[in-house]
């Protein structure tokens, strides 16, 4: 079953205590024409595409890929779009419009047109549509074939050997020289149909975290800190008040948003990051279960989960609006018993919740064009699993174990 775990070992003793789409139409996948006189150019320029389906869409720009905001024209009635371009259609047939918006200047935008319709159409979207990597970093890119028992794909980069490397399972090595490239998932039942991922490759020192956010639950607030590029030293710049007794913190994938989690007044805090200072802004509050214990936002940046501790079993689930950051609970699940800690796996197909009181692992796989959860099944723990995390190659999880005092690992079924 994809997504179950298989005990590994178990390995280091702990001494600390802790507290408790579819493809492009053929004929018509150029460079859309957008606004007259716009520097923004989407790709492909017209889609058609089946009900429900996906596709990657891409803004480029005369000096590169310019930072955009993604809108959809008829708001939420024709889909929705992810701030890295990946675009669900509705299940309503019709003409949709996507708007690419130049974050540096609004008055510029330009749009791309959606057909939408039931007949099956072959369809293919990448994910992450957007990266960033040091020189010779790597990541696992992943295809989704809509429309076709054949969901294969091959493939490829745009600039050859000197964009790096992809191997036949999505694989990517970025090569030593920074620059922007770009990585193709062209499908094999139709090769007409493709979707391509930008990898920007930035210097070492400009990949690093700039800023870094701590949850102080005795003083009820944020402190933020910037981060010294060449030696990672923080130096705390600010703090913002949040609710009672902070226990959880997370920053959107896009690094745009910050989210809170209020054990002792069971809501999350949500703020804004300004990009120049790191400094927050605030959003208001929205509600959680009881208990508020751990809190994550999946890597297309769409949706976000909240491990409810003293809830006793259940997960609430978030849609993320990215025009302004608000939350939005979309459902719950039910988890084991005292859900503490959550994980979303790289490529946001699985969700890992360990549950303090049952001493086990919840593992769920994830809609993508919604966000909700299903429950695939759970995994035994160590005694009162305190924390969960998920390698970045997604290949393997790992639990830390308060009442045990160590570490297991889990392999995950690729199959």
């Amino acid at each position: 079953m994809k997504g179950a775990l298989f005990f590994l070992l178990t390995v280091l003793p702990l001494g600390v205590a802790a507290c408790g789409g579819g493809g492009a139409d053929p004929a018509s996948d150029g460079p859309g024409d957008g606004t007259q006189g716009s520097s923004i150019q989407i790709t492909p320029g017209r889609a058609v595409l089946s009900t429900g389906n996906r596709q990657t869409f891409k803004a480029e720009g005369a000096g590169g890929d310019p930072a955009v905001r993604w809108d959809l024209q008829e708001g939420e009635a024709g889909g929705s779009i992810a701030p890295d371009g990946n675009y669900t259609a509705p299940a309503a047939p019709g003409v949709y419009h996507i708007v690419a918006v130049n974050l540096a200047d609004p008055s510029d935008h330009a749009t791309a047109e959606v057909e939408v319709v039931k007949s099956p159409v072959v369809s293919v979207a990448v994910e992450p549509a957007v990266l960033t990597l040091p020189p010779e970093g790597s990541r696992l890119f992943t295809a989704t074939v809509s429309s076709s028992d054949q969901t294969a794909v091959t493939w490829s980069v745009v600039e050859g050997e000197i964009g790096g490397s992809v191997d036949p399972q999505g694989h990517y090595t970025a090569p030593a020289t920074p620059g922007t490239y770009h990585v193709v998932a062209t499908s094999a039942a139709d090769p007409t149909k493709q979707a391509e991922a930008t990898v920007r490759v930035l210097p070492l020192e400009k990949t690093a975290p700039r800023f870094a956010y701590t949850v102080n639950s005795f003083s009820n607030d944020v402190s933020i800190f910037s981060i010294d590029p060449a030696t990672g030293a923080p130096a705390q710049i600010g703090a913002i008040a949040a609710g009672r007794e902070p226990y959880t913190v997370t920053v959107d994938p896009m690094g745009r948003f910050v989210y809170v989690g209020n054990f002792g007044s069971n809501d999350i805090s949500m703020y804004a990051i300004d990009g120049t200072t790191g400094l927050l802004n605030p959003l208001g509050t929205v509600q959680t279960g009881a208990g508020p214990y751990s809190i994550r936002v999946d890597p297309s940046g769409r949706f976000v989960y909240m491990a409810n501790e003293n809830s006793s079993t259940d997960v609430w689930i978030y849609q993320l609006h990215p025009e302004g950051g608000a939350l939005t609970p979309i459902g719950s699940v039910e988890a084991g018993i005292s859900p503490i800690s959550l994980a979303v796996d790289p490529l946001g197909g699985f969700v890992y919740v360990a549950n303090n009181s049952s001493d086990d692992l919840s593992i769920f796989s994830v809609d993508a064009a919604t966000g909700n959860l299903s429950p695939i099944g759970a995994q035994a723990a160590g005694r009162a699993p305190n924390a969960v995390a998920v390698h970045p190659s997604g290949r393997f999880v790992y639990a830390a174990n308060y009442g045990s005092g160590d570490v297991w690992s889990y392999r995950v079924d690729p199959s």
